[in-house]
């Protein structure tokens, strides 16, 4: 999620959102809540870094360049992939 909310916060010289993130999670069940929390604005993981939440937030709900979802499908739709582990 931090390093999602960083790339989709990303603006260019004349403060314009630059990138569009789709977060991806497998829906297991140790994360299957991670997804329909972020897509509310809110930060799935913990951070001691207190600009993450307003950031996730920032992103999703004002500037509409981050989402996240479970479908593989995405994939297809992607310029770059980043594979945070």
């Amino acid at each position: 999620a931090a390093m999602a909310a960083v790339v989709a916060d990303t603006e260019n010289e004349n403060g314009e959102s630059t990138k569009f993130v789709i977060g991806m999670q497998r829906p297991s069940t140790r994360s299957y809540w991670k997804i329909p929390l972020l897509n509310r604005g809110m930060a799935p993981v913990k951070s001691e870094d207190e600009e993450l939440e307003p950031m996730i937030a920032r992103c999703v709900n004002e500037k509409k360049t981050l989402t996240a979802t479970f479908s593989y499908e995405v994939l297809k739709l992607t310029d770059v992939v980043v594979s945070d582990v």
